[in-house]
């Protein structure tokens, strides 16, 4: 008799101690939601490129999510219970932590408590808090699975809460509803092997922030309203998406396997004609600097026989021929005639350019006058 009252009484405290827990795990819920929000990004097409989670941090609307939410965004959306946000300005964000600080305009927001303990251990109970494939406010818990510390110091609480594609950003709570990370990611090809951001590294982070704003090198970064598009982008987008529609159609989906094949087979098309060509091209090249040469060779042989002494003594300047009266065919003949080295073309100058550098007056090359 006495073991049958024993077994009720543990029944009892069992059933109590675990309505206690369930509605311990409603109220933080009921505190704490109203302060999680939806991200949602944009690309200057006013496609939608992104959705994730965040967390007010504020009163002033300023909301903790990860980098990688906000990554390549032109515009984004913040949707809260408070209201919808078209315009958010990227206060200070770290990829290497994948952290980032946004705000938005309101001063309506509850932000919910951090963890003062950071001293997490494995087996510790937690709460999740995000929007997973856009299901908003959901909730899951589940244990501390270990504490791992990735090498640039970034520390990571590895839990079996699940994360799926849109809780980025959002919160991991401890039993008593204060926040002790972000939820970042998961191993897909791992068995509920999920990560959150520990608050130590948050609280490194806006260290971080902080400090940039005392040395003044913290930038804003403005986005543009949500859902604004640039219309030459919508226009080449669209027509994008039709031209690959239309190859798609006619080649089916061998086109998607096929469209590499040949890009690679131009590249190898592109480089057997450009060898081909080297290989054609560069005996003539050969050949015509050859016969450059000679000509410039020709040219000086023929000078010196036909220069004299005499020939010496009457290079004076052009205002004492001036002065002389030395008519324009006289001048030509104390000009020296020589070829270019590359191009063959001839090049005529006066007598006292001798060693001096001249453009050939064809192809431009920077070429010695000959000496006598």
């Amino acid at each position: 008799m006495k073991k049958f009252y024993l077994t009720l009484l543990f029944i009892a405290i069992f059933f109590y101690f675990s309505k206690v827990y369930a509605q311990s795990i409603s109220d933080i819920v009921e505190e704490v939601e109203e302060s999680v929000v939806m991200v949602l990004t944009y690309d200057a097409t006013g496609s939608q490129i992104g959705q994730g989670s965040g967390v007010f941090v504020t009163k002033e609307g300023k909301i903790l999510t990860n980098a990688h939410v906000i990554e390549d965004a032109y515009s984004a959306e913040v949707i809260s219970s408070i209201g919808n946000f078209n315009q958010v300005e990227i206060l200070f964000k770290d990829e290497d932590k994948d952290l980032a600080l946004i705000k938005v305009n309101t001063n309506n927001s509850l932000p919910p408590l951090f963890a003062e303990d950071t001293n997490f251990k494995a087996g510790q109970r937690v709460i999740a808090i995000g929007n997973p494939l856009g299901l908003e406010k959901t909730v899951s818990d589940g244990l501390i699975s270990g504490i791992r510390r990735l090498q640039n110091g970034v520390e990571l609480i590895q839990t079996s809460v699940p994360i799926s594609p849109g809780s980025s950003g959002g919160i991991l709570l401890d039993e008593y509803g204060f926040i002790i990370g972000i939820t970042t990611s998961t191993i897909i090809g791992g068995q509920n092997i999920n990560f959150a951001i520990s608050l130590n590294t948050i609280l490194l982070f806006v260290d971080d922030y902080q400090n940039a704003i005392s040395k003044g090198t913290i930038k804003v970064e403005k986005l543009k309203v949500a859902k604004v598009s640039v219309w030459y982008r919508v226009v080449l987008h669209w027509i994008g998406n039709i031209f690959l529609l239309l190859l798609s159609l006619v080649f089916g989906n061998t086109f998607y396997y096929g469209l590499p094949l040949l890009f690679l087979a131009g590249y190898l098309i592109y480089g057997i004609v450009r060898g081909l060509w080297w290989l054609v091209s560069f005996p003539v090249k050969k050949y015509k600097e050859r016969k450059s040469y000679l000509q410039y060779q020709n040219s000086v042989s023929s000078i010196s026989d036909h220069t004299t002494s005499t020939d010496y003594d009457s290079l004076i300047d052009d205002e004492e021929v001036e002065d002389e009266g030395i008519d324009d065919e006289e001048l030509e003949e104390n000009n020296i005639d020589f070829y270019c080295t590359k191009c063959g073309t001839l090049n005529q100058v006066d007598y006292s350019m001798q060693g001096d550098i001249i453009t050939c007056i064809n192809c431009k090359k920077s070429i010695t006058v000959p000496y006598d």
